[in-house]
């Protein structure tokens, strides 16, 4: 059950325009309809075949990495989910949003360690909105309103 919790406040966001240069336009817009479909009806694997399509004509797109991480996560396949949130923040595409799912990931995999408070700090610098990493910290005993944690 809290498997479950905690996966399920791993969440995809609005897409932002992706770099279509390497393939055809209306190829692109139909393969990326079609992974975020897949992901809408929690057809995980479906979902990282047509991301993978998309990875291959453009592997810059911060985005792409962020939606399969999460499909990664949805099929506890942590390893691969944690590379593609981590070149979610090296791309700069919602970095806070991957460092807090890095920080769930961690949580998840190996209870609270120094891995997880480290990307839900990061997360919280980033977005100090997040009501998600706020939770987390608290869980940790942080008091959000102090801003040396920062």
């Amino acid at each position: 059950m809290i498997k479950i919790l905690i996966l399920s406040t791993i969440a995809i966001f609005s897409c932002r325009e992706a770099d279509r240069s390497k393939v055809n336009e209306t190829g692109y817009d139909l393969i990326l309809e079609k992974a975020l479909e897949h992901i809408e009806k929690r057809e995980f694997s479906s979902a990282i075949v047509s991301i993978n399509l998309l990875l291959k004509g453009d592997s810059s797109n911060g985005m792409l990495y962020l939606k399969r991480g999460y499909c990664y996560v949805q099929i506890d396949s942590f390893d691969l989910a944690i590379n593609d949130f981590n070149q979610s923040i090296v791309l700069d595409y919602e970095p806070a949003k991957a460092h807090m799912n890095l920080g769930i990931i961690h949580e998840l995999l190996r209870g609270p360690d120094s891995v997880s408070f480290f990307h839900f700090k990061k997360s919280f610098a980033l977005d100090s909105t997040n009501e998600t990493t706020r939770q987390f910290l608290e869980l940790y005993g942080v008091d959000i309103s102090d801003e040396t944690i920062l």
